[in-house]
């Protein structure tokens, strides 16, 4: 049989093994280029991770005394959430006897602009980890960036804040100073402990009540859990140095799924060391139930 074109087979041969062995280094660069997409902005995000605060008083630096200040904000960075929230002593509308302000707690989208973090309100019920968007159709809910070492934002809320009728906010302008705390960064070994408190709560129903609260912080956790009269949770918490004596826990999740008041509390729980000894703060003990003594530091809390 006549072949005229058999000395062509080994070179298209070549040929076809060739852009077989092209295209397959295309898609695999491809795939290094979409994992290498993938894995940039949760890196380039993590440099951002921490808490920041606002307040309409530039010279307060503390988180304690940020906190304790009608009329905060506070935006929260971690890998598996951004949280942009407010002071719930404000109230929105007018006319009112509470002190005036926008309520606001979103739960955020992001997207870089250079050194600049923009972050979006993500839509009702959309709980997933937070991504980084390239398009969107609204406004930033806060512009965030660096500048000479200090944080600065822009927010239409706190704008709006500061301009209403019954403000309690002094009109500070923008763009609004926020001061950075690092989550865990900070926590020295001396922190290191269980600590152990008994609550009473006098005589209910002819029986004395009492719960128990429990605070255990360790390298890798921290969690408190209060067990006993008419009180139940176990939540998970993160740690801010707020100075050498005082540790601010703010409530990160319930590990079971729900929430049970912790949430609401900003932060759920002040530890102060004094003279060898150790207190705590804390919305779960602020109550009238709770008949145990309260000294000037807060209440006596054991350290094992």
């Amino acid at each position: 049989m006549n072949k005229p074109f058999a000395f062509l087979w080994p070179a298209l041969l070549v040929l076809l093994f060739s852009c077989g062995n092209a295209d397959r280094q295309h898609k695999t660069a491809t795939g290094m280029q979409l994992d290498t997409l993938k894995t940039v902005a949760p890196i380039q995000l993590e440099k951002w991770y921490g808490v920041y605060l606002n307040t309409d008083i530039g010279k307060l630096t503390s988180y304690k005394g940020i906190i304790q200040r009608i009329g905060w904000y506070k935006l929260f960075i971690a890998s598996d959430k951004i949280t942009f929230e407010c002071d719930k002593r404000m109230e929105t509308d007018f006319p009112t006897e509470a002190p005036g302000g926008v309520v606001v707690k979103y739960k955020c989208d992001y997207h870089f602009s250079g050194d600049t973090l923009k972050l979006y309100k993500k839509k009702e019920g959309d709980n997933a980890a937070p991504e980084e968007i390239s398009k969107t159709g609204s406004d930033p809910v806060l512009v965030l960036y660096k500048k000479n070492w200090k944080y600065y934002g822009l927010s239409e809320d706190i704008a709006l804040s500061e301009n209403m009728v019954n403000a309690i906010r002094v009109k500070s302008g923008p763009p609004y100073l926020f001061v950075k705390f690092n989550n865990n960064a900070t926590i020295g070994r001396p922190w290191f402990g269980s600590y152990n408190m008994i609550v009473d709560c006098g005589v209910r129903d002819g029986q004395h009540a009492e719960w128990v609260l429990n605070i255990a912080i360790t390298r890798d956790s921290i969690i408190a859990t209060g067990k006993g009269y008419e009180t139940n949770f176990n939540d998970v918490l993160t740690a801010i140095a707020d100075a050498a004596d005082t540790l601010i826990l703010n409530h990160q999740k319930h590990p079971y799924g729900f929430d049970g008041g912790g949430e609401k509390m900003h932060p759920e729980f002040i530890l102060i060391r004094s003279n060898g000894k150790y207190f705590v703060q804390s919305g779960w003990l602020d109550s009238d139930e709770n008949m145990t003594e309260k000294q000037p530091l807060g209440f006596a809390i054991e350290k094992n």
